[in-house]
């Protein structure tokens, strides 16, 4: 704009002399005495006070003196013009240094500077060049984690029936059926409140094998409460299903099925997998039983849905509590203890912990063996929740107005 401003200025006087007019286009030449204009007049404004004690060169600028004049430098290298930090024109210095040289880091572009220009606190303004840089900011931007909230009261609940739920698809796995290879998956239920696992092969991600696994899961486990699930299309389909069944489908035996079933569904916000940690933790210990086992082997459907049965056993006898050295101390909570009413399936179901005066035999004595492990659960593993495990600090929270760039890992940056 100076050098316009000064073409404009030198084109008006020529008209007027009636001399030949100056071209209209810009030179190198045009702008850097603009840019040395620039400089002088930051200079004689922020060094007011130094600058009869200064030595300028012929151009009028203050330069650095130092020893370099000896140096196989540039002139502008070994006498850089002093600028001062918090001027505009620096910040549009630097900052056009900093996109010519590819957005350099600090240390690059503080260099860069250092061959032209000695700012006063150099290294500072290349670091405020960097941090505002809109292009960097999205190639190098961290994660912003909000402080963990509340967990939610389902997960907290005390003395209820075994597997108040949550849903997850994961798979696929491949399985030889005669000559061909055909892809089965893996549908996980979990207990929020005893972190109890069920595990259901299906043959498809799709609503209709959704349905399947959850008509067997209620047959053998119970109908549940309360659903969580993230926002499948496949689970959400199957919720859709459930709601409009009378509408779409002219079956009074299934009509009835469901209203005698009342359950809440409720899924997790869009883009927050971080909802699921209850169950994505347990298809992580899952997939990493089943690697050990079958190594990326395919296997026949029978074997493999006998795996899966047994990864379950394996996944419900996992302690849940403290497991202590001391033989005298009571043996680690388990889920299992809230389905078997001891450890482990392979401990016979007369070696049970609690009151030896109690009758083994009746449903009373079972009752409280339940209740002593509800109390243990309520003493032992429940106080173990209070801690978040992580995004305990907030740094600085996200407010209205922030320029932010939404995580997608289907998306590059």
């Amino acid at each position: 704009m100076i050098a316009r401003l000064t073409q404009f200025q030198r084109f008006w006087k020529a008209k007027r002399a009636r001399k030949p007019k100056p071209p209209l286009w810009l030179r190198n030449v045009d702008l850097q005495q603009a840019l040395h204009e620039c400089i002088r007049t930051v200079q004689r404004r922020e060094f007011k006070g130094d600058i009869q004690r200064l030595i300028a060169d012929n151009s009028g600028i203050v330069r650095v003196g130092g020893r370099l004049e000896h140096a196989l430098l540039p002139y502008e290298a070994k006498h850089p013009a002093i600028l001062p930090l918090d001027h505009q024109l620096t910040r549009l210095i630097v900052e056009d240094l900093h996109v010519k040289f590819g957005h350099a880091k600090t240390e690059r572009l503080y260099y860069e500077t250092r061959t032209c220009y000695w700012i006063l606190k150099g290294r500072r303004a290349a670091k405020r060049a960097v941090r505002n840089c809109m292009h960097c900011k999205r190639q190098s931007s961290t994660r912003v984690y909000p402080i963990m909230g509340q967990l939610p009261k389902e997960r907290l609940a005390s003395c209820v029936h075994p597997f108040s739920i949550s849903i997850d698809f994961f798979g696929p796995y491949f399985v030889n059926i005669s000559q061909r290879s055909e892809k089965r998956y893996g549908c996980l239920f979990t207990c929020l409140v005893t972190r109890a696992v069920n595990l259901e092969l299906t043959d498809k991600m799709d609503m209709c094998s959704f349905l399947l696994a959850f008509r067997r899961f209620i047959g053998r486990r119970g109908t549940p409460n309360t659903v969580f699930s993230d926002n499948g299309t496949n689970l959400t389909s199957g919720q859709r299903e459930l709601q409009e069944a009378k509408k779409r489908i002219n079956s009074m035996e299934l009509i009835d099925w469901l209203a005698r079933r009342d359950i809440r569904w409720r899924f997790s916000p869009p883009a927050a997998p971080h909802h699921g940690g209850a169950w994505e933790r347990l298809i992580k210990a899952f997939k990493s039983s089943l690697n050990a086992v079958l190594n990326e082997k395919r296997v026949r459907e029978e074997i493999l849905r006998t795996v899966f049965v047994e990864i379950e056993a394996l996944l419900n006898a996992r302690p849940l509590t403290h497991l202590s050295v001391n033989p005298q101390d009571l043996s680690p909570l388990t889920p299992n203890h809230f389905l078997l009413l001891r450890p482990h399936p392979h401990v016979p179901p007369d070696i049970v912990e609690g009151d030896s005066t109690l009758s083994r035999r009746n449903w009373i004595a079972a009752q409280q063996i339940v209740t002593q492990y509800w109390w243990r659960w309520l003493k032992e593993y429940a106080p173990n929740l209070i801690e978040s495990k992580k995004w305990m600090k907030m740094e600085r929270n996200i407010q209205l107005g922030d320029v932010v760039l939404v995580i997608d890992h289907n998306t590059p940056r």
